[in-house]
């Protein structure tokens, strides 16, 4: 079941329950696709009709469940660089972690281990001209989210120069 509303017409209990539902729902969904051994997962815009938070959120699920068993593989197309700067943040902690025990504890009080995700096990493309050409920064140990993301930074620049007239 879709809820469609205006944000404004709802009490700040009714906006704290609405994102519990979705978060909740898209926790089952994900839990639900990934129950076998052994999977291919396909997710196409899983940003779609999702705020920016909800998309983190999407990705740490998706990570801790896919990471339950390590048999499965996720393909996800996005044009979202919050899509990507999650899996950054998953891939930093898991790097992070293996740097000394005292590290590992602190990562895991804001992302827990079963989160995270090596950076040799991911793969990003971005599509140009019909040819795929790989955004991960080998020496950065990161996807290049910014590749995707180029008009934030050409937005921010028209804004500062109306905002200087």
């Amino acid at each position: 079941k879709i809820l469609s509303f205006p944000e404004h017409e709802l009490t700040e209990s009714q906006r704290k329950l609405y994102f519990e539902i979705i978060e909740k729902s898209s926790q089952e969904i994900i839990k639900n696709i990934v129950t076998a051994y052994r999977s291919d997962l396909f997710i196409e815009e899983p940003e779609a009709h999702l705020f920016p938070t909800t998309q983190k959120e999407f990705v740490y699920t998706l990570m801790a469940m896919l990471n339950a068993r390590k048999k499965h593989h996720c393909f996800i197309a996005t044009h979202s660089p919050y899509i990507l700067t999650s899996f950054n943040n998953l891939i930093l902690a898991a790097a992070k972690s293996k740097e000394s025990k005292d590290i590992a504890k602190k990562v895991y009080e804001r992302i827990p281990s079963r989160m995270k995700i090596n950076f040799n096990e991911v793969a990003a493309f971005e599509m140009k001209d019909g040819f795929a050409y790989s955004i991960m920064d080998k020496d950065a140990q990161l996807i290049q989210a910014e590749a995707i993301d180029t008009v934030s930074e050409e937005i921010s620049e028209d804004f500062d120069y109306l905002l200087n007239l």
